[in-house]
């Protein structure tokens, strides 16, 4: 359980960390783990031997207050959440640089995709924010096939904020519980979303 008050500084995210032979994310959040990051910036590096193609990667739970997430050229997914995301003050994250699906063109700040931990199997991939001041690039729902035993959802619990795009991968496999009741979200590609929204 980490807090990190940046102060206004700048964290530039290097080396790269990560389970052996995947070393690509900038900061690991652990499941079983909470970090809580506050006021300042966070940057992706350009750099190619940084190696990070994900800014963060959370397993465990993470909550950015009054954060600035920027991506970098190798950046894919700014932030992969596999477990619960709290979004608060006046936080940004802006899509990655690399496009996820070739031809698609889709650029991704936050991709949801529940994580199966080895004591539970009910581990929801949750994005939460009820900030006015929260600003979200794309944000992508995955609901693909898991031959893993975890029966969590994704939830998405918005009442505040501005998302460019929440859109989903395709798939069907994985349930959504959505709790939107405010903020501005830009374009959807999602039925149940649709749904949810209207």
């Amino acid at each position: 359980n980490i807090s990190l008050d940046l102060g206004g500084n700048t964290l530039t995210l290097m080396p790269a960390v990560g389970s052996t032979g995947t070393t690509s994310n900038g900061i690991r959040v652990l499941a079983y783990s909470k970090l809580s990051i506050s006021n300042g910036v966070i940057v992706c590096p350009d750099d190619a031997a940084s190696n990070i193609k994900t800014g963060i990667a959370n397993y465990g739970e993470l909550n950015l207050n009054n954060v600035e997430l920027k991506s970098g050229a190798l950046t894919i997914y700014t932030i992969n959440n596999r477990g619960k995301l709290t979004l608060s003050g006046k936080t940004s994250v802006e899509n990655g640089k690399v496009e996820q699906t070739s031809g698609k063109g889709d650029y991704i700040a936050i991709t949801n995709d529940p994580y199966n931990l080895y004591y539970t199997t009910n581990v929801d991939a949750a994005l939460i924010c009820d900030s006015a001041d929260v600003s979200v690039g794309t944000v992508q729902i995955e609901r693909y096939e898991r031959t893993s035993s975890n029966k969590g959802v994704v939830k998405l619990d918005i009442s505040n904020g501005t998302f460019d795009r929440i859109i989903e991968d395709g798939n069907s496999s994985v349930n959504v519980s959505y709790d939107l009741t405010g903020g501005t979200i830009g374009v959807y590609n999602d039925s149940e979303l649709k749904n949810a929204l209207d």
